[in-house]
């Protein structure tokens, strides 16, 4: 019995050890809108055609990120950009110009 306890610790701790320290690359994937039956006649619509139905997500290892919605309407959200040295997320919208921006110690993310 002890030595299956020590067996697994050390199995264990060199799993820790071999882990990933941090990711950098790309997850994409699928979102769902839902509201409930108190939310105006189209609301759903307006926040689907804002967010789009799936995000790209790009993660840099120095805590950067750029989620791109996508599918979303032709005036809706385009990219938020993460930089962690300035607690600032910013945002693009679709054919605009407008760049908006947020202080990540007052919002969160």
């Amino acid at each position: 019995m002890n030595r299956s306890l020590i067996f697994i610790f050390l199995i264990i701790s060199g799993c820790s050890l071999n882990a990933q320290k941090s990711f950098e690359g790309f997850i994409k994937f699928k979102t769902e809108i839902t509201t409930t039956e108190l939310a105006p006649n189209g609301f759903k619509k307006m926040l689907n055609d804002n967010y789009g139905d799936s995000l790209m997500m790009y993660y840099s290892s120095d805590g950067k990120f750029r989620r791109i919605h996508l599918n979303s309407a032709e005036n809706g959200r385009d990219s938020q950009f993460y930089f962690p040295d300035k607690d600032k997320i910013y945002l693009t919208y679709k054919n605009n110009s407008k760049i908006d921006s947020l202080d990540v110690k007052i919002n969160s993310l």
